[in-house]
């Protein structure tokens, strides 16, 4: 008898923490339009679409990576009026190949990440009387 209550004891635990990790859900994320290039130093914008597992949607702030070597900057991403459609602003500080992930803020998120190229700042014409 002992036995038995040890193993059904067992049982609940196991069923009890597989229902913890999964009530955070999982969400597939998708950022609907990437640039190729962007100038670094200026801020450019990506829409983003979270979309749960299981279908609604709660409230969430999305966190937005961009790394290049050792370099990384991040933005909280802002909800649409559209339901699970997100803007993130990023300002990328240096040139170079930047890939860019999304942190759902639901348990596990998945997402290929993106590459953007941000290119040095262009430089205007020199004006007269400046050298």
């Amino acid at each position: 008898m002992q036995k038995l209550s040890m193993t059904l004891a067992a049982l609940m635990m196991t069923a009890g923490l597989v229902g913890v990790a999964g009530a955070g859900g999982q969400a597939r994320v998708k950022v609907d339009s990437v640039p190729s290039r962007v100038e670094a130093g200026r801020p450019f914008q990506l829409a983003i679409t979270v979309s749960p597992q299981w279908g609604g949607s709660r409230n969430i702030e999305p966190i937005v990576t961009a790394e290049c070597g050792e370099l990384k900057v991040a933005a909280t991403a802002v909800a649409l009026k559209r339901t699970n459609r997100y803007r993130a602003t990023l300002n990328l500080p240096a040139a170079g190949q930047w890939t860019i992930r999304v942190e759902s803020s639901y348990c596990h998120t998945v997402m290929s990440p993106v590459s953007v190229q941000a290119v040095a700042a262009a430089t205007g014409p020199k004006q007269k009387g400046q050298g």
